[in-house]
């Protein structure tokens, strides 16, 4: 057993609530995945308002998978993770609504 083996076998003996290392490589080559598929989507020539909400809801689940897995968050209090999710929902919701309705944005927010 090398000392790689070794320390991965300690770490999960004294954390057992850890997240295995194949847990965390999926996660990170998830997020690379979407990522890519994310920049395809945004770097077209024509942005069009479908292609930029799905940006934003790509971006919403990585916000999720990092919370949930890189920082370690799943198995948190509830209230922390809750923050953290409503944070990661809230943000891109009020982008995609500017994004989708600007017109109302704008008659709701001008002091005519």
């Amino acid at each position: 057993m090398n000392e790689l083996e070794q320390t991965q076998i300690e770490t999960e003996q004294t954390h057992p609530e850890a997240m295995p290392n194949r847990v965390l490589v999926m996660v990170w080559l998830v997020l690379i995945g979407c990522t890519l598929v994310s920049v395809g989507f945004a770097e077209g020539e024509n942005l069009s308002r479908l292609a930029a909400v799905f940006v934003c809801s790509i971006a919403v689940f990585k916000a999720q998978l990092v919370i949930d897995y890189l920082i370690g968050l799943k198995h948190a209090h509830s209230r922390i993770r809750k923050v953290m999710l409503g944070y990661v929902y809230l943000i891109p919701l009020i982008i995609m609504l500017g994004i989708l309705i600007p017109e109302w944005i704008v008659r709701l927010t001008s002091l005519n």
